[in-house]
């Protein structure tokens, strides 16, 4: 939680995990270029103007095809998804309760 004013409370309830850097229509892939550490249990949206993608992240591979786990800041890494997206497009990660007590 971020007080900015004593009677203001802000809630965070999403991170930046990364941003579009390429869209493969041959394989329905993005290119990610992450910013934030991930994992392939976290729960990821592809924000679109009209729309919001979930995404699945267990099927995350590094730039030679392989499955990864996770991933940390500067990683590039592909994720598959159901239709092409914008490059600069934002990607972020849900905030489950337990990992906002203390922010």
């Amino acid at each position: 939680m971020t007080e900015t004013e004593p009677a203001v409370k802000y809630y965070q309830t999403h991170d930046l995990i990364g941003t579009v850097l390429d869209y493969d229509p041959k394989t329905a892939k993005l290119l990610v270029g992450v910013r934030n550490h991930l994992t392939a249990d976290d729960q990821l949206e592809l924000l679109l103007p009209q729309e919001d993608i979930t995404l699945d992240p267990s099927q995350m591979t590094d730039l030679h095809g392989m499955p990864i786990r996770q991933a940390h800041n500067s990683y590039q890494i592909y994720i598959p998804v159901s239709k092409e997206a914008p490059v600069g497009a934002v990607i972020r990660r849900k905030i489950h309760q337990d990992e906002r007590i203390g922010k």
